[in-house]
């Protein structure tokens, strides 16, 4: 079989499909991006990446957040905060259990003293970390310039959160965290497979050094697990480049198109995983949207990343203001606006005004 060429609009067509960015879907529960994670850094963007995938209501999406709900917070990749679907929590605890032994073990030992700690109760993360410090081992903490104090590792503390089972309150400041009743499914290396294959699907190209750098895991330590998807993959080039993509997506893959679609994306949406300039070919924009610290959010039109936004809540106003890599006009504009006023829905603010350049 001759390696397929694959076209950025082609890949961008099928991501933009199967992330229900083009046909929206029907309930938000149903967003396939759940099964994977929509990250909510900074809080609230899960929600905001969510409404912009469903046909249902601002109302509906922020239902769904309600303690017990179809939806939950938890610490997933990289320990970064995630909108997941509840019944996928078991398998992404197990997908997502440290490669390394010795990490395990530590995760083991913090996960354990966790849930000691948190017996159907809710616990705030400053409480839950001063509890631990009786109840772990020296080799699991250290001194923490930021706190002033000796606790578990950042990294440690983040990862062990999903082993032990524990959500996080949407709502609360500071980080709440209580037990969201599930746990890690026993088979890790099945569970590995099925988040490698959700991700390749989602993002349509990819490599093992792309997926190292979503899960910040060393490149070489995803070896062994992408090779439990080596007989579902087929190598392809792009923008002269080898990547990989499921061979059951080839099809919608050649036949991707961009979809006619307004769209404001949070900061680290899925939109924007995988090879940066895959998804916004300019390195002088690709700086504007990937920054050091604070990411905007994207303005997706018709598939493609055509500038930045960002918003304030201040006194029950919400001020939206974009910023557009080339003019737009005066129809994309006013898309975008409506999107601006969904958002604001979204948050419960009474009033939105937009800025334009």
């Amino acid at each position: 079989m001759e390696t397929p060429e694959l076209r950025r609009e082609q890949v961008l067509g099928h991501r933009a499909v199967v992330q229900a960015l083009a046909e929206p879907a029907r309930r938000t529960q149903d967003t396939p991006l759940l099964g994977l994670g929509l990250q909510n850094t900074p809080p609230g963007s899960g929600a905001i990446g969510l409404a912009a995938r469903t046909q249902q209501s601002s109302d509906t999406v922020t239902a769904l957040f309600e303690p017990g709900g179809p939806v939950a917070v938890v610490m997933a990749a990289r320990g970064a905060p995630y909108v997941v679907r509840r019944t996928d929590l078991p398998l992404l605890a197990a997908a997502l259990y440290p490669l390394d032994a010795q990490e395990g073990a530590e995760v083991d030992e913090v996960a354990a003293a966790m849930r000691e700690v948190v017996r159907g109760d809710a616990v705030s993360r400053p409480d839950l970390s001063e509890e631990l410090n009786g109840r772990v081992s020296d080799g699991v903490r250290a001194w923490c310039e930021r706190c002033q104090s000796v606790h578990v590792r950042e990294r440690l503390f983040r990862k062990a959160t999903l082993q032990a089972g524990f959500e996080l309150d949407a709502q609360a400041t500071p980080t709440v965290f209580r037990s969201a009743g599930a746990q890690p499914s026993a088979d890790r290396d099945t569970a590995r497979a099925e988040l490698f294959r959700r991700y390749v699907h989602l993002v349509g190209v990819t490599s093992p050094a792309e997926v190292a750098t979503w899960l910040d895991y060393k490149a070489g330590a995803v070896k062994e697990a992408w090779s439990l998807l080596a007989e579902e993959l087929t190598a392809c080039r792009i923008e002269g480049k080898r990547r990989w993509a499921l061979t059951a997506d080839l099809e919608s893959l050649l036949d991707g198109r961009l979809p006619s679609t307004a769209k404001l994306l949070p900061p680290s949406d899925a939109y924007l995983l995988g090879e940066r300039s895959l998804v916004v070919p300019d390195r002088e924009y690709q700086r504007e949207l990937w920054r050091a610290v604070a990411n905007p959010g994207a303005l997706l039109l018709d598939g493609e990343i055509v500038g930045t936004w960002r918003h304030r809540l201040t006194d029950n106003r919400l001020q939206v203001t974009f910023s557009p890599f080339r003019p737009l006009s005066a129809a994309a504009r006013n898309a975008f606006d409506q999107a601006a006023e969904s958002l604001a829905a979204l948050r419960s603010t009474a009033e939105v005004t937009t800025t334009w350049p």
